[in-house]
């Protein structure tokens, strides 16, 4: 899916579904892990299968619990894939064992 996490439209996967029409979101990167990693490279999360998903780069999860939000799903706008169920559980087993 693509949302407006911030200032410009981004992809997001859905990791959650809740009630009254919410979901809850995680956003999705371009910019991979530093080869010198700060603290935030750590919750990065692969993944593998991009193209599957739709996504027109390598791209990552953002697994940081300050990149997760719980939003209307008005504001997401198109879906353009379904994520591997490999990739969806390798980034929820980061933000679970990391955050």
């Amino acid at each position: 899916m693509v949302g407006n996490a911030g200032s410009k439209p981004r992809p997001v996967v859905i990791l959650n579904e809740l009630e009254n029409n919410f979901v809850t979101i995680a956003e999705i990167t371009s910019v991979p892990p530093k080869k010198n990693p700060g603290f935030y490279d750590k919750f990065k999360e692969e993944i593998v299968n991009w193209e599957k998903c739709g996504l027109a780069e390598p791209s990552w999860v953002k697994c940081f619990k300050e990149n997760t939000h719980n939003v209307n799903i008005g504001r997401l706008h198109d879906k353009i894939g379904v994520m591997d169920s490999q990739d969806f559980e390798n980034a929820v087993m980061n933000m679970y064992y990391n955050n």
